[in-house]
């Protein structure tokens, strides 16, 4: 009995069993050369946004910018990385690695 939980805990084990990957988050140090500006928010930031922040007396800064194009770019090309979520916020990126 003891032998065939333990097989049967073998096999059932083995077929839920994934590749390895890793987790990262890439933070970027700046936002330069991005090609949007704080002169012009409705290029990256939507109507309803726009009206809150002016409903709630908040002011556009560079961590509404969206992330430096050039930056994320340079990160996704090297191979191996998948690209998973991005915060302008944090002006980062999470990366998957295999």
């Amino acid at each position: 009995m003891k032998k065939k939980l333990f097989l049967s805990f073998i096999i059932f084990g083995g077929l839920s069993a994934e590749a390895q990957y890793s987790r990262y988050i890439v933070q970027f140090t700046d936002k330069k050369g991005t090609p949007f500006t704080l002169d012009n928010p409705s290029e990256y930031l939507s109507s309803q946004s726009m009206a809150r922040r002016i409903k709630q007396h908040i002011i556009i800064d560079s961590t509404d910018l969206p992330l430096t194009p050039a930056y994320v770019d340079s990160i996704l090309s090297q191979p191996g990385i998948q690209f998973l979520n991005l915060s302008k916020w944090f002006n980062q990126i999470l990366i998957k690695i295999t």
